[in-house]
């Protein structure tokens, strides 16, 4: 009996995928109204690659699980994705974000318009089923608000899927469809029928997989700081107005470890005011194939000069490296514009002081630019270009260098 339910299942689902089933039926034109106000809520700008070095903005609406869409009946389809730490792809990662932006199939080469976006988070295993509609075309990319994802290389995907990798963070899939799994495992599409197939997938199961490059980055402002000030606040301008700006410091960091990570705290200079904090994990070239070359392009609270009392207003960075126990850090390879006696740096921690008027640029591993995804780009470059999302060369334009190896397990957490 058991066999004739799975069999029958499997039937249903041939003929839901089928070339030939028709996915849309017409329904009173005085429903279409009501069904599409379901489609449209939560709106949300997304930063997306445009296949040429560089990238465009969209804002696109949630996709709610609406049964129909201007007057057809629509199914939803799910597509399983597994985040890790790590490009090894060892280690899982939780509460993580994946997006899946529907492209409406009337939208031009030169145009691209969403049907609307989705959003799963990951669950203890690094398992996240986000959800698109069947037959159509979504991009799918993992995204945690401060940094993008990478795809994991040399991934196995069934050879009936059509997907194509549109940067190294962001992949489509064409005509998204269930595979039927009579002769190969099941994966990475399912329809919502077997929706806890693919929150449990089988260990064989195909996915399409994702990971970080370094731990997470993580931003802390001091929440007592008072809103626009420029001698408190991290951000005295808002996003768009003449004078805002963001900032990076370039980090090299050479080591085989996973998680290490810099935390970077800023100070008003003058006051000791703490404005916050930004912690980073240093990062591989994805292309490169050499784990040990790295570097953090961590974001510090810019130096501003204020415009109404003409008070220069320089920014004091104390950084710290974390590393796991029996492991030592050396400094090295520092930038001649930090070799004076004005910086400290040592094996372990960080302090420099900027301000507005210092002609630091990428030879000393300083970046910044009105425009955030510009700023975090060309730090992540170690040049003037901007070449698409966020893909590192630890080898270019850094401010100091790192080296931390592998010690006695008595030893302490930095060298």
């Amino acid at each position: 009996m058991t066999c004739c339910f799975v069999i029958v299942r499997y039937l249903l689902l041939v003929a839901l995928v089928s070339q030939h089933f028709v996915i849309g039926q017409q329904v009173p034109a005085r429903k279409i109204h009501v069904h599409r106000a379901l489609l449209f809520d939560r709106a949300r700008n997304f930063t997306l690659d445009n296949g040429s070095d560089s990238t465009y903005d969209a804002q696109v609406n949630y996709l709610t699980e609406a049964s129909m869409l201007d007057g057809l009946r629509i199914h939803y389809c799910y597509v399983n994705v597994k985040v890790f730490k790590s490009s090894a792809l060892k280690y899982p990662a939780n509460n993580v974000s994946v997006f899946a932006l529907v492209i409406d199939p009337t939208h031009s080469d030169n145009n691209i318009n969403f049907t609307g976006y989705t959003e799963a988070q990951t669950d203890i295993n690094g398992n996240a089923c986000v959800r698109t509609i069947c037959r159509k075309n979504a991009i799918i990319f993992v995204d945690t608000g401060i940094e993008r994802l990478h795809i994991a290389a040399n991934q196995l995907m069934p050879s009936q899927l059509s997907s194509t990798s549109l940067s190294a963070t962001e992949i489509l899939l064409k005509k998204i469809y269930q595979i039927p799994a009579f002769f190969h495992p099941p994966g990475p599409v399912y329809t919502k029928g077997f929706l806890p197939e693919c929150k449990n997938p089988q260990p064989l199961a195909y996915y399409i997989g994702f990971h970080f490059l370094g731990p997470p980055d993580k931003f802390e402002e001091n929440t007592n700081a008072s809103k626009l000030s420029y001698d408190e606040s991290w951000y005295p301008l808002r996003e768009g107005e003449s004078g805002y700006k963001v900032c990076y410091i370039k980090v090299k960091v050479q080591t085989p470890f996973y998680n290490v990570s810099i935390k970077l705290e800023s100070y008003n200079n003058q006051s000791n005011f703490y404005y916050g904090s930004m912690t980073s994990g240093p990062k591989e070239d994805p292309k490169a194939g050499n784990i040990l070359n790295r570097a953090a392009c961590i974001e510090y609270r810019c130096p501003y000069e204020d415009p109404s009392s003409g008070k220069i207003i320089a920014t004091r960075l104390e950084g710290k490296l974390t590393v796991p126990r029996s492991v030592s850090c050396r400094k090295s390879n520092i930038s001649p514009d930090f070799q004076s006696g004005g910086f400290n740096i040592t094996n372990s921690n960080f302090e420099i002081s900027l301000t507005p008027h210092d002609d630091y640029g990428p030879n000393a591993g300083i970046y910044f630019n009105k425009v955030r995804k510009v700023a975090k780009s060309l730090c992540f470059t170690g040049a003037n270009d901007i070449i698409d999302n966020y893909e590192m060369n630890p080898d270019t334009g850094y401010a100091f260098q790192f080296t931390c190896e592998a010690n006695l397990p008595s030893d302490n957490l930095v060298g």
